[in-house]
Protein backbone atom coordinates (compact mmCIF):
# COMPACT_ATOMS: atom_id res chain seq x y z
CA UNK A 1 0.00 0.00 0.00
CA UNK A 2 1.40 3.20 -0.77
CA UNK A 3 2.03 5.57 2.13
CA UNK A 4 0.15 8.68 1.65
CA UNK A 5 1.07 10.93 4.58
CA UNK A 6 3.86 12.82 2.81
CA UNK A 7 0.77 14.21 0.74
CA UNK A 8 -1.17 15.15 2.74
CA UNK A 9 -1.76 13.76 6.64
CA UNK A 10 -4.49 13.52 9.59
CA UNK A 11 -3.67 16.84 10.87
CA UNK A 12 -4.09 18.66 7.18
CA UNK A 13 -7.28 16.71 6.95
CA UNK A 14 -8.73 17.87 10.22
CA UNK A 15 -7.35 21.60 9.85
CA UNK A 16 -8.85 21.68 6.31
CA UNK A 17 -12.99 22.49 6.61
CA UNK A 18 -13.07 22.95 2.61
CA UNK A 19 -10.11 22.56 -0.09
CA UNK A 20 -9.77 25.30 -2.91
CA UNK A 21 -10.33 23.86 -6.30
CA UNK A 22 -6.32 24.77 -6.50
CA UNK A 23 -6.01 22.86 -3.31
CA UNK A 24 -7.41 19.89 -4.96
CA UNK A 25 -6.05 19.95 -8.15
CA UNK A 26 -2.49 19.73 -6.48
CA UNK A 27 -3.59 17.10 -4.30
CA UNK A 28 -5.02 14.71 -7.16
CA UNK A 29 -1.60 15.91 -8.91
CA UNK A 30 0.57 14.52 -6.26
CA UNK A 31 -1.44 11.53 -5.31
CA UNK A 32 -1.03 10.53 -9.67
CA UNK A 33 2.37 11.07 -9.07
CA UNK A 34 3.07 8.69 -6.62
CA UNK A 35 1.13 6.34 -8.56
CA UNK A 36 2.75 6.80 -11.53
CA UNK A 37 6.81 6.44 -9.68
CA UNK A 38 5.02 2.88 -7.45
CA UNK A 39 4.44 1.50 -10.78
CA UNK A 40 7.03 2.30 -12.57
CA UNK A 41 9.30 1.01 -9.68
CA UNK A 42 7.72 -2.55 -9.88
CA UNK A 43 8.13 -2.31 -13.90
CA UNK A 44 12.01 -4.07 -13.73
CA UNK A 45 10.46 -7.13 -11.44
CA UNK A 46 7.65 -7.46 -14.33
CA UNK A 47 9.68 -7.50 -17.26
CA UNK A 48 12.07 -10.07 -15.65
CA UNK A 49 9.48 -12.73 -14.80
CA UNK A 50 7.85 -12.31 -18.08
CA UNK A 51 11.13 -12.74 -19.42
CA UNK A 52 11.84 -16.07 -17.25
CA UNK A 53 8.51 -17.34 -18.13
CA UNK A 54 8.63 -16.84 -22.05
CA UNK A 55 12.57 -18.58 -21.77
CA UNK A 56 10.57 -21.50 -19.90
CA UNK A 57 7.68 -22.13 -22.29
CA UNK A 58 10.17 -21.81 -25.03
CA UNK A 59 12.00 -24.16 -23.51
CA UNK A 60 9.33 -26.51 -23.00
CA UNK A 61 7.89 -26.11 -26.26
CA UNK A 62 11.64 -26.99 -28.01
CA UNK A 63 11.49 -30.25 -26.14
CA UNK A 64 8.08 -31.19 -26.99
CA UNK A 65 8.65 -30.80 -30.39
CA UNK A 66 12.52 -32.62 -29.98
CA UNK A 67 10.44 -35.82 -28.08
CA UNK A 68 7.94 -35.89 -31.00
CA UNK A 69 9.74 -35.40 -34.44
CA UNK A 70 6.39 -36.24 -36.17
CA UNK A 71 4.95 -33.09 -34.65
CA UNK A 72 7.53 -30.93 -36.45
CA UNK A 73 6.38 -31.30 -39.89
CA UNK A 74 2.95 -30.47 -38.82
CA UNK A 75 3.18 -27.42 -36.60
CA UNK A 76 0.18 -25.96 -37.52
CA UNK A 77 -2.02 -28.59 -36.15
CA UNK A 78 0.12 -29.34 -33.56
CA UNK A 79 -0.44 -25.69 -31.95
CA UNK A 80 -4.37 -25.52 -33.13
CA UNK A 81 -4.59 -28.69 -30.65
CA UNK A 82 -2.35 -26.95 -27.99
CA UNK A 83 -4.56 -24.14 -28.03
CA UNK A 84 -7.43 -26.21 -27.77
CA UNK A 85 -6.13 -28.36 -24.86
CA UNK A 86 -5.47 -24.63 -22.83
CA UNK A 87 -8.76 -23.22 -23.44
CA UNK A 88 -10.02 -26.37 -22.21
CA UNK A 89 -7.83 -26.83 -19.14
CA UNK A 90 -7.28 -23.24 -18.10
CA UNK A 91 -4.79 -22.66 -14.91
CA UNK A 92 -3.21 -25.96 -15.39
CA UNK A 93 0.58 -25.97 -15.88
CA UNK A 94 1.97 -25.71 -19.74
CA UNK A 95 2.91 -29.28 -19.15
CA UNK A 96 0.19 -30.63 -18.25
CA UNK A 97 -1.77 -28.79 -21.01
CA UNK A 98 1.08 -30.21 -23.61
CA UNK A 99 0.58 -34.13 -22.44
CA UNK A 100 -3.48 -33.41 -22.72
CA UNK A 101 -2.34 -32.15 -26.16
CA UNK A 102 -0.26 -35.27 -26.90
CA UNK A 103 -2.64 -37.80 -26.39
CA UNK A 104 -4.79 -35.93 -29.02
CA UNK A 105 -2.03 -35.83 -31.33
CA UNK A 106 -1.42 -39.09 -30.89
CA UNK A 107 -4.64 -40.62 -31.69
CA UNK A 108 -4.89 -37.63 -34.82
CA UNK A 109 -1.69 -39.08 -36.67
CA UNK A 110 -3.11 -42.36 -35.86
CA UNK A 111 -5.95 -41.91 -37.37
CA UNK A 112 -3.88 -40.45 -40.40
CA UNK A 113 -1.18 -43.59 -40.62
CA UNK A 114 -4.02 -46.46 -40.08
CA UNK A 115 -6.89 -45.45 -42.56
CA UNK A 116 -10.78 -47.04 -41.47
CA UNK A 117 -11.53 -49.51 -44.61
CA UNK A 118 -14.49 -48.24 -46.39
CA UNK A 119 -17.72 -49.35 -45.58
CA UNK A 120 -19.66 -52.12 -47.68
CA UNK A 121 -21.43 -50.06 -50.36
CA UNK A 122 -24.98 -49.77 -49.50
CA UNK A 123 -26.09 -48.21 -52.84
CA UNK A 124 -25.44 -51.98 -54.09
CA UNK A 125 -28.61 -54.19 -53.91
CA UNK A 126 -27.75 -58.19 -52.50
CA UNK A 127 -30.17 -60.32 -53.78
CA UNK A 128 -29.85 -62.90 -50.92
CA UNK A 129 -31.45 -61.06 -48.80
CA UNK A 130 -34.71 -60.70 -50.74
CA UNK A 131 -37.15 -57.54 -50.55
CA UNK A 132 -36.67 -54.75 -48.58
Amino acid sequence: MIDLSNIFSKEEYYKTEKLSYEQFCDLIHKIVKLSVEESLKALPQLVIHLTNQAAHLKNLSTKFYNDNELFKSNKTLVSQEIEKAEIENPGKPYEDVLKVARKRLDDIFNLNNNPVHNPKDLTFFDKKLGEL
